[in-house]
């Protein structure tokens, strides 16, 4: 379903490896103070071997790596994983998983990245989902830069609000991951998504209760000019509001 969306191109100057990159899929899950990281890659090659550079904050951590869902030793060197394949005459269809867990506490409000582990050698561009998904109480306040949200409004349980447009269970299928259990509901997710993987991504969090509390005082605000000034009287200012008010309950 994914595949026909984005067209790939080559890249210039790319080694003259038979690889081909299809899908990427980053999943960053933070809940009770602690957050896994969940990377896979799809990808077509001939090639005995294929390499990915890992970012800086992967060095000293325990990293789990799955090759067609059969796990495999985390081969690093020099911040390289290297994976060996079995070698074909044609290109055989291979999916890559690499997984990590380290601590993370959510203040108030905190920013929150993450590095994108990159597929050496591959040749043309293929699309990425970055799926994040945070505590019930905790809404992402800004979109990574380069990528764009994918969601549409609608319910979710008894929730009503942005949803996100693929589940968990639809990216293990694109990808071909390994099944993993279902997100509880008590949690927040969203999903965003670019033309080929951007080296790290960063969003800015905010508890929910600071933004009811921050509503809260721009609806005050709003009165005391409807009550003290002729600018409340006006029909502009109400349509104003009531966008405003629309806005933020879709985005949040």
């Amino acid at each position: 379903v994914f595949a026909g969306l984005w067209e790939r191109r080559e890249v210039p100057g790319a080694e003259p490896l038979d690889l081909r990159a299809e899908a990427t899929w980053v999943q960053t899950w933070v809940v009770g103070g602690q957050r896994q990281d969940r990377f896979v890659y799809r990808f077509r090659t001939s090639a005995p071997q294929v390499e990915m550079t890992l970012p800086d904050d992967f060095e000293g951590r325990p990293l789990e790596v799955k090759l067609d869902g059969l796990t495999i030793p985390a081969n690093v060197s020099d911040k390289v994983l290297s994976v060996a394949l079995t070698p074909t005459e044609s290109r055989q269809a291979h999916t890559l998983e690499l997984r990590r867990q380290t601590q993370q506490r959510l203040a108030v409000t905190v920013g929150l990245g993450a590095g994108f582990p990159k597929l050496e050698h591959a040749q043309g561009s293929s699309p990425v989902f970055w799926q994040l998904i945070v505590p019930r109480d905790m809404a992402v306040v800004t979109t990574p830069d380069g990528m764009n949200g994918e969601y549409r409004l609608g319910w979710r349980e008894w929730s009503w609000g942005r949803q996100p447009t693929q589940s968990q269970a639809d990216l293990e299928k694109w990808t071909s991951a390994t099944v993993a259990p279902e997100l509880p509901a008590s949690t927040n997710e969203y999903l965003y998504s670019a033309f080929d993987s951007p080296p790290h991504a960063n969003v800015r969090l905010v508890r929910r209760s600071w933004l009811i509390i921050a509503a809260g005082a721009v609806f005050m605000a709003a009165a005391l000019i409807a009550i003290y000034t002729k600018l409340g009287r006006t029909a502009g200012f109400w349509l104003a509001a009531i966008i405003a008010a629309v806005g933020t309950l879709a985005a949040y």
